[in-house]
Parts: structure tokens; C-alpha cells; sequence
């Protein structure tokens, strides 16, 4: 019989560097499988690693990438507020 490795909600947390309230949240959701002991709505939860892997696996691929702005609209002097002192000849 093999072992399975369980980590707590914050060790995920830390490792996906998220809060651990979003893994809560992912696991009410279904979305990482865990084992709840317990029966009271804050009851201790473990998460195996193979479903961690899982998650991960399956999220690969969808993060959204951001391009830079090709045409570079927002520079630094967008974003000046106040009076911009004129220009000596």
C-alpha cells in the first residue's frame, strides 16, 4: 500500500502563493479535492498531493498573459496631476 501525501490549506497557499481562503474557496468548489474531518463548517481539511498535482495540471495553460501596449499609451507624464510648469525659452 502506498503512502499519500496531505498537506494542510495554508501549505497550499504558500506554495501557490494565493491566500488561504482562495483554496478554501477552490475547495468548496470542487475544483482541488480534499478530505474534510470532521463536520462543523470550519473543520480541518487536508488536501492530497495527487489531487494538488491534478489541479495544477489541469489549470496549466489558462492563465491570461498580458501584452505590452504596442502603441505605449499609458507612460509616467499620463499620470501627472496638478499644473505642469511651462517650458523656458
Amino acid at each position: 500500500m502506498t503512502s499519500e501525501e496531505y498537506l494542510t490549506t495554508k501549505e497550499v497557499a504558500a506554495m501557490l502563493r494565493v491566500s488561504d481562503q482562495t483554496i478554501r474557496s477552490y475547495v468548496k468548489r470542487g475544483m482541488i479535492p480534499a478530505i474534510k474531518f470532521g463536520t462543523s463548517r470550519r473543520s480541518t481539511v487536508r488536501i492530497p498531493k495527487s489531487g494538488l498535482d491534478q489541479f495544477l495540471a489541469s489549470m496549466q495553460g489558462s492563465a491570461v498573459e498580458v501584452e505590452e501596449d504596442p502603441q505605449n499609451r499609458n507612460t509616467p507624464d499620463d499620470f501627472y496631476i496638478g499644473d505642469v510648469p511651462e517650458e523656458e525659452e
